[in-house]
């Protein structure tokens, strides 16, 4: 309001009263006409300034709606000019009154770029005061909007590298490719663009058949290194025997003196039930928190030779395929992963029949891996280990944009890894720790997840292990790593209903600690996601406006873009 009013009317009521002084022939009349007309104008300056603080209070109401929606827009990736037209018509919305006025440059941002600020004006037009001559009164109102409490923003980036991730989009591109560009795009907005990008950090965690933390993490005192949890040898039920290894990390010393190639590349299985749904730290009063390395073992030896034909999933490509070979194999059994002669190493007997016992022997004994003698160099103990490994949190966007843009397709789909290890990139906990405390005041943690498929886990028709090779080892010893209502899985139906289980359960646990989850399903035109996989990223997300699902290349940079806007708006609020 245009405080010059008083002082006016102090001036006309001031100048009055002299005058008055200065006439000696002053009567009673007079004293009244005089202190009448001063009356007359404080009763109109009350008036009309009442009716100026209704005013501006509905104008302030106004510009506050005004600033809340900037803040959005902006979030949204809005800017000017038509941020400032957008705002314009919007007050003119909510005032329609003509004489309202965005003020000269507004909406614009705060000096520290994380609020956008609104200031409009309005001129009203006066009553009784115009005896004093003022004619109008300028009312102003300003205001300024900003994500609520959000200081610092810790996003894992979840992305699925599984091999059907080479197949096209509806509109021809390969989904990788896709996958690749809006993901870049979603890295530079949130670092470039966004309100929250003074206080962003990121992780990149591509997953596949597992997830893979990099082979710099060997040794780490986060695993299993003394043999403490059973799963270390519990899939495939290794017979113990520490003259060769008490530890995985063991056994792939042996492996890599064997042959170099065999050291650990990164890969890590899921950890015993419930710990594989949470983000605890692994802690020696609980043996089956620690993690273990993915050691993909050596199956049983073929035992003919002849023609071979197969169907089988093909774990680089991501589909089944047909093959039709000349050479030798286990004409009872069907296994997956041999690459070390089961006599081999130091073992000094040689079960070579075709029973379970055999072929349990054969699988089970740890002497083979001493000194083996390599069969296959087409498999190994790493076999399954497909995806590239993770990039921490961090504030280094041009390193997470070097991993995406590196990303190849290859392995089979595990949804429910790829996101615990997600959840694990922003925890505070081990195995990183990078994330902030849980309940940290001005702090976001959000997981996006995309996968063009569902979970795969699939079977074999073999005595021993009833199924591939996988991060919860074989379908036969599987139970510890699943919820009591899913084991002793005997199908890949079956499997994949446990393994949407444990997913189910790792994203409620993540909502439970205040983490927002994005889910995106991207389809192709040959493999579309099914309904059970559209539901299962749904719960995941726990609301449907956070589950988005696409079968093109432009719609998975529209899911990316409104993810991106989502993070930014967060719950706005006015900060004066």
């Amino acid at each position: 309001m245009n405080l010059s009013l008083f002082a006016r009317l102090k001036q006309h009521l001031a100048g009055s009263a002299l005058g008055f002084m200065a006439d000696r022939r002053a009567s009673v009349s007079m004293i009244f006409t005089v202190s009448s007309t001063s009356a007359l104008l404080l009763i109109a300056a009350s008036l009309d300034y009442g009716r100026a603080i209704t005013s501006r209070t509905s104008l302030q109401a106004s510009v506050d709606a005004v600033a809340l929606k900037a803040m959005q827009d902006y979030s949204n990736g809005m800017r000017n000019p038509v941020l400032t037209s957008t705002a314009t018509n919007y007050l003119a919305a909510l005032t329609h009154d003509a004489t309202v006025s965005l003020d000269t440059g507004y909406p614009a941002l705060n000096a520290a770029g994380n609020a956008i600020c609104v200031k409009a004006s309005k001129s009203m037009p006066t009553t009784l005061m115009r005896i004093a001559n003022v004619d109008s009164l300028a009312i102003h109102a300003s205001a300024c909007s900003t994500v609520n409490g959000v200081g610092t923003v810790e996003v894992a980036l979840v992305l699925d590298t599984t091999g059907s991730m080479s197949n096209s989009t509806s509109d021809g591109v390969s989904k990788l490719s896709a996958m690749q560009s809006a993901a870049n795009a979603f890295v530079d907005y949130m670092f470039d663009t966004s309100p929250l990008k003074v206080g962003m950090k990121m992780s990149v965690v591509p997953f596949a058949a597992a997830v893979n933390v990099g082979a710099s993490y060997s040794g780490s005192a986060w695993f299993d290194l003394t043999g403490a949890t059973d799963e270390t040898f519990r899939s495939p039920a290794f017979a113990r025997d520490s003259s060769v290894a008490t530890s995985r990390f063991g056994l792939f010393t042996k492996l890599k003196a064997t042959r170099s190639a065999w050291d650990w590349t990164g890969c890590v299985e899921a950890r015993a039930y419930p710990y594989s749904v949470a983000d605890g730290a692994p802690a020696s009063s609980t043996p089956d928190s620690y993690f273990v390395p993915m050691l993909a073992p050596d199956e049983p030896d073929p035992q003919y030779t002849g023609p071979i034909t197969s169907t089988y999933y093909d774990y680089r490509q991501g589909r089944y395929v047909t093959t039709t070979t000349t050479g030798t194999i286990n004409n009872s059994n069907s296994y997956d992963n041999s690459y070390l002669n089961d006599n081999g190493g130091s073992c000094t007997t040689s079960p070579s029949g075709e029973t379970l016992t055999d072929e349990t022997t054969k699988e089970s004994r740890l002497c083979k891996y001493k000194s083996g003698t390599v069969t296959s160099t087409s498999r190994g103990p790493n076999r399954y280990c497909t995806s590239a490994s993770l990039v921490r949190v961090q504030t280094a966007k041009a390193s997470l944009k070097t991993k995406i843009s590196g990303l190849s397709a290859s392995g089979s789909t595990n949804i429910h890894q790829g996101f615990v290890w997600g959840w694990h990139t922003i925890s505070p906990n081990l195995p990183f720790a990078d994330g902030s405390a849980y309940g940290t005041a001005n702090n976001m943690k959000v997981i996006v997840l995309m996968t063009d498929g569902e979970n795969t886990w699939s079977s074999l028709a073999n005595a021993v292990n009833k199924s591939t090779y996988s991060a919860y080892g074989y379908y036969s010893n599987a139970n510890t790593r699943l919820p009591a209502a899913n084991q002793n899985i005997s199908s890949d139906s079956v499997a994949r209903t446990a393994m949407d289980q444990l997913t189910r359960e790792a994203c409620a646990n993540a909502r439970a600690q205040g983490i927002t989850i994005y889910t995106v399903g991207f389809s192709g035109k040959s493999d579309p996601i099914d309904d059970a996989g559209k539901q299962l990223l749904t719960d995941c997300a726990g609301d449907s406006k956070r589950a988005f699902f696409t079968n093109s290349s432009t719609g998975l940079v529209s899911a990316f873009q409104q993810i991106s806007a989502g993070i930014g708006s967060g719950s706005l609020r006015l900060i004066n």
